[in-house]
């Protein structure tokens, strides 16, 4: 009986070993994916970011050559 106790403890030990090996990999995997992710998602936020940027930078320059055409406009009139 002792030696049939031993074994199921050998077993026992062993299915939890494997078990914590699983985890761990399995944690550590969870953790690279969810970096992946966060570096994914950062990338996209700063890339809608950017483009909002150049959005902004060309309606700007929009105004900037409608100011420029009235004035041209307005010193025509005033010669």
């Amino acid at each position: 009986m002792a030696a049939n106790t031993r074994s199921k403890q050998q077993v026992k030990n062993e299915l939890t070993s494997t078990l914590e090996s699983n985890n761990t990999l399995s944690l550590t995997q969870l953790v690279e994916d969810l970096d992946v992710h966060y570096t994914k998602q950062s990338n996209n936020v700063v890339q809608h970011t950017l483009e909002k940027w150049d959005a902004y930078r060309e309606y700007e320059q929009q105004q900037l050559e409608s100011i420029k055409l009235l004035t041209q406009d307005e010193m025509l009139k005033i010669d």
